[in-house]
């Protein structure tokens, strides 16, 4: 399970390429959000972790 996170924190952590600003950023992350979403959003972070874990490595 995914715990819940501060979507002021998350926002203020969005790309800079994104035009929504952080509050706007921040009330998007407040709608629910389905379990299967929270699973993929979950996947999607965990192999983003380990390829830059994996850069990190080759750069060592």
């Amino acid at each position: 399970m995914i715990p819940a996170a501060n979507p002021h924190r998350l926002a203020a952590l969005r790309n800079c390429r994104i035009k929504a600003g952080e509050e706007e950023s921040a009330l998007a992350l407040q709608s629910p959000w389905r379990r299967e979403h929270l699973f993929a959003s979950q996947q999607a972070l965990e192999t983003v972790d380990f390829f830059g874990q994996q850069l990190a490595e080759l750069d060592a």
